[in-house]
């Protein structure tokens, strides 16, 4: 289907016209996605409207973590069998369609990956794991006997590099093991004075006999790809930690190496001075926090971390900190002694807001904040000075106390990244608006001349540069190269379309990378309601 005018708008010769045209607010491509802990095995994503556009079933119990690759994949952590808070043991890696293709198990030799993964730009995932260690092997490395009950389960954190559909190398680890210290046991090769190595975890706090063993609780791993650095959230010691990834993994192992120097030991904490006995009960800052996240580049506060701080008083709030952080890179103590900052530069905090477990908080482009408050069954999205402009409680089809829930910013997902020239094919596309564009008409474009600067329309910005294939997808009707390239949304605002490749066709053209987007129209004013990101397709020989 086309629409004439539409047509003629897109036209070169209307450019100035369309920069004019009134602006229409972007909802698709904002979409959430989370998956429900223990009620279901499915992941979902829903729009603006809370409406479910697209579900990724599953034959395991969902884990508690779901991400989206760059690529449009979806990464998410799946329970294998043990029970433990936060159980996991294994990751999975989806494609669109549901087609499993990586399925990777830590949950054998003493070890169990839990809670958090963290998809990495290299194609790497971080995954945060207990590791066994005997009772004699605590106390021999001066755990208070009184703290010591049987396994204890210290936490440590692999790189896991795919290398096939079900297996994967560990290029990377770090273990809270070796970065220990204690005044307990003056016998022991760790034994100093906790408050003079804020650099190191005190083994003996808290001073408790933790459950299950655990020593540490992380429950969120983040990383911060412009500083190469890795963030985690200790819940048991009501801390955050950042420690550097630019080590070798003997690095990380010792007190020295890495961009810092410093090897494994922690570059930061924050949050509970009395960890490293330079503070009291009444210095505490978090509480059983979760999803401590740095934001992103391009968003408001990039560089700044976030956190879901649970059990704060009188009710859960979410923090945004600055990392004290100096003119060459490197984390540095207030003059009392203690890392800053002395408080958040942003909190949010209502009455109406309480999870004491579980939870998330991410920044968005746009600069509001997006929650999970999974006690409350609640997802919803504020703005800077705390309004609440977006939310739902999806129960309705298996919300349960969902983890976290995280921000989707694409719309449209392509099956393949590459096409044999020789061989040809089909590429699949799947175009997800969401339901308020229900009966709106959407056109699959292509360029072969990037993305950059692109072309205005009707206040938004066509992700593709002019040049004659633009011209041709835009104005060829019925082309053998496209199955529905043209049509109306459906009741969810989707579409799937087709680009078909003869064998031969684009032989001698082999690193050519296309380009494919998709606008939605709508009928009456001919005005775009929706444009998504672009799709690259690169050919190979």
């Amino acid at each position: 289907m086309r629409c004439p005018h539409f047509v003629s708008l897109l036209a070169p010769v209307a450019a100035a016209a369309l920069a004019a045209a009134p602006a229409f607010t972007q909802q698709a491509g904002v979409h959430r996605m989370y998956s429900p802990r223990l009620s279901s095995t499915t992941t979902y994503l829903v729009d603006q409207q809370g409406v479910e556009i697209h579900t990724w079933p599953s034959s395991f119990l969902a884990g508690v973590s779901v991400y989206m690759k760059d690529d449009g994949n979806l990464f998410r952590t799946i329970q294998t069998g043990y029970g433990g808070p936060g159980a996991g043991g294994g990751i999975q890696e989806l494609a669109f369609d549901g087609t499993v293709v990586w399925d990777f198990r830590y949950d054998t030799g003493g070890v169990h990956a839990h809670h958090d993964i963290e998809p990495m730009p290299n194609g790497n995932v971080l995954v945060i794991a207990w590791e066994d260690r005997t009772a004699q092997e605590a106390l021999d490395a001066g755990m208070d006997p009184r703290f010591v009950s049987g396994l204890i389960q210290p936490d440590h954190i692999i790189e896991v590099k795919p290398t096939g559909p079900t297996t994967g190398d560990i290029v990377w680890e770090w273990h809270v093991w070796d970065h220990l210290i204690q005044d307990y046991d003056d016998t022991k090769q760790n034994y100093g004075v906790v408050q003079d190595h804020p650099e190191l975890i005190d083994i003996n706090y808290p001073p408790m006999v933790q459950p299950q063993g655990e020593l540490n609780h992380f429950n969120s791993v983040d990383y911060d790809e412009q500083r190469d650095l890795i963030v985690i959230s200790s819940a048991f010691q009501n801390e955050i930690w950042i420690i550097d990834h630019s080590t070798t993994t003997a690095e990380a192992a010792s007190h020295a190496g890495g961009a810092h120097g410093k090897g494994g030991d922690l570059l930061y904490r924050w949050g509970n001075p009395a960890a490293y006995r330079r503070g009291t009960p009444q210095d505490q800052v978090l509480f059983f926090q979760h999803s401590a996240k740095v934001v992103p580049e391009r968003h408001p506060g990039a560089g700044n971390v976030t956190i879901f701080n649970n059990q704060a008083l009188p009710t859960s709030e979410v923090l945004e900190i600055v990392l004290p952080i100096n003119a060459q890179g490197r984390f540095f103590l207030l003059a009392t002694g203690v890392y800053g900052p002395p408080g958040p530069i942003w909190r949010y905090q209502s009455p109406e807001f309480s999870s004491s477990l579980m939870s998330s908080a991410e920044r968005l482009p746009n600069g509001n904040t997006l929650i999970c408050s999974s006690f409350e069954s609640r997802i919803f999205e504020v703005s800077p000075a705390g309004q609440v402009v977006w939310e739902i409680t999806p129960g309705g089809f298996g919300f349960g106390f969902a983890f976290h829930s995280t921000y989707v910013r694409r719309s449209i997902w392509s099956d393949k990244k590459t096409l044999s020239t020789s061989a040809g094919g089909t590429v699949q596309y799947d175009l997800v608006a969401g339901s308020p564009f229900e009966d709106d008409i959407y056109l699959l474009l292509g360029t072969v001349s990037g993305t950059s600067p692109g072309i205005p329309f009707g206040g938004k910005k066509i992700p593709l540069n002019p040049d004659g294939y633009l011209t041709y997808t835009l104005s060829v009707r019925g082309s053998p190269l496209f199955v529905a390239q043209g049509g109306v949304c459906d009741a969810v605002g989707s579409a799937t379309t087709q680009l078909v490749i003869p064998p031969g066709l684009f032989v001698g053209l082999e690193g050519l990378e296309m380009h494919h987007a998709f606008v939605v129209i709508d009928p009456v004013t001919a005005f775009p309601t929706h444009v998504s990101f672009a799709e690259s397709l690169v050919f190979t020989p």
